[in-house]
């Protein structure tokens, strides 16, 4: 750490040692890496959005994206108010980040919502571990930013996850609504042959009875 940032930390960090100030700095840089990573990714999955029910999945990720990008903005700010730097570029935020980028060109809801639940159940486990630093230094501004945050990505797994089972249980309701619909015109379709075969049994009805008579 150069004299320049050693003296903004000085100044910023109150009680915090420089080997907590680093530490903190780190950490909150690696979240933040992760929050671009899946802000991106969310919203790359909005525009690239298809198929059935096309509205509401496309709508889903985009409100999503906007959350977590609201979130990287203050996060930033915390680690700049401690005096350390921040995330720089594309390629700073590319060396730290633990989740995966998507180059996948071809996307179905089916494989996009299960990886944007897995991504947020992840990043809402780096946030856990995230506080759990913050606490060791007694650093509450920080702690109580990650405990009220972190809901959202507690919410927005819930979200994907029953988006995810509407969508299967749509599919499966379609199924049934299809072979009931099958069923249906086979039903007429032998209703008809049955009443073709009506006139011929009546014709040989009356046949008998006349003979009879």
């Amino acid at each position: 750490m150069d004299k320049n940032v050693t003296s903004n930390v000085a100044a910023n960090s109150g009680s915090l040692s420089n080997a907590a100030v680093t530490e903190l700095s780190e950490t909150l840089r690696r979240l933040l890496a992760d929050g671009f990573c899946l802000y991106l990714k969310t919203k790359t999955f909005h525009w690239h959005m298809t198929g059935s029910h096309f509205r509401d999945y496309h709508l889903l990720p985009d409100e999503q994206a906007d959350q977590v990008f609201a979130m990287t903005d203050v996060l930033a700010e915390r680690a700049r108010k401690i005096g350390c730097h921040t995330l720089r570029s594309i390629g700073d935020s590319s060396r730290r980040q633990r989740l995966r980028d998507s180059d996948e060109e071809r996307l179905t809801p089916q494989t996009m919502l299960p990886e944007l639940r897995d991504d947020n159940s992840l990043l809402m486990s780096y946030m856990r571990e995230t506080r759990v630093i913050c606490a060791k230094y007694n650093n509450v501004p920080r702690t109580s930013l990650i405990e009220t945050r972190i809901d959202e990505p507690e919410r927005r797994t819930w979200l994907l996850t029953e988006a995810r089972q509407t969508r299967a249980l749509r599919c499966q309701l379609g199924m049934v609504d299809a072979l009931a619909t099958s069923m249906r015109a086979r039903t007429r379709s032998i209703g008809r042959e049955f009443a073709g075969c009506l006139p011929t049994v009546s014709k040989t009805s009356k046949f008998s009875i006349s003979l009879r008579a």
